[in-house]
């Protein structure tokens, strides 16, 4: 992924980073992660790599309706301090 800015003086900085293909989603993945490593070089998105990673058990292409209260939970707890350091977070419908 590459970014550029140009600067009120006319300079032009570039900056590169790049992520591998993910389990998930190969393509996508990549690119989101691309997106996330670029950010960071500017200074911007640094807390996303703080986030954990949620996943959610079974076959879907969308977010279940089931799921959808957990995830909002999940933010509430987040920004409370109250997960901890969890890396990964699994979610199962009851």
């Amino acid at each position: 992924m590459r970014s550029i800015c140009n600067l009120c003086d006319g300079q032009w900085i570039t900056k590169y980073d790049g992520a591998d293909e993910t389990n998930i989603e190969p393509t996508k993945g990549g690119f989101s992660d691309s997106m996330k490593r670029a950010a960071v070089q500017w200074g911007l998105g640094r807390d996303l790599y703080d986030y954990p990673r949620v996943m959610i058990e079974g076959e879907h292409k969308y977010i279940p309706d089931w799921a959808k209260d957990m995830l909002d939970k999940l933010v509430e707890a987040f920004i409370g301090g109250k997960l901890g350091d969890r890396k990964v977070i699994i979610l199962k419908e009851k």
